[in-house]
């Protein structure tokens, strides 16, 4: 995998890249301020895919030149042990890039599930929370101690 990355110090090198897929620190003004600087070196083909688990598309989308380019596609981690990606349009993501990264992700023999649209969490984490919220009631309401949920 390692002999298969090639690091550069500038993004020059992806002028030819057609799917990029950042994963940058989640901060707005970070990710705009890279979209911004992509789009000056990419084909306007190029999908730009978010792996966010908390910016909701259209919020990372503002002020690009092609909006219709962005989306979530949202891996979990570690991806080598949990292969599922939320793949998540927004509003107005071009329907078949959603396809198109799906495929790709199913070549990487990962599970791409796509959205119909964006919400809060996507689904994964809303999943998640509503299982940690009722473990916290069966221990808050005495039905059985920390202990015994986890293990359950």
């Amino acid at each position: 995998v390692l002999a298969r990355l090639t690091p550069t110090p500038t993004l020059n090198a992806l002028a030819d890249a057609t799917l990029l897929i950042e994963a940058i620190p989640e901060r707005l003004a970070l990710k705009h301020a890279l979209y911004a600087e992509l789009e000056t070196l990419i084909a306007d083909e190029a999908i730009i895919a978010s792996n966010t688990s908390g910016l909701p598309p259209d919020r990372l989308a503002q002020g690009m030149r092609l909006p219709e380019r962005l989306l979530i596609a949202h891996f979990w981690h570690p991806p080598h042990l949990i292969p599922l990606v939320e793949v998540v349009p927004g509003s107005a993501t071009l329907p078949h890039l959603a396809r198109e990264v799906s495929g790709f992700c199913a070549a990487c023999a990962l599970e791409a599930v796509v959205l119909n649209r964006a919400a809060p969490g996507f689904v994964g984490n809303r999943l998640q929370f509503a299982l940690l919220r009722e473990a916290l009631h069966i221990v808050h309401s005495g039905i059985a101690s920390p202990e015994v949920v986890d293990q359950v």
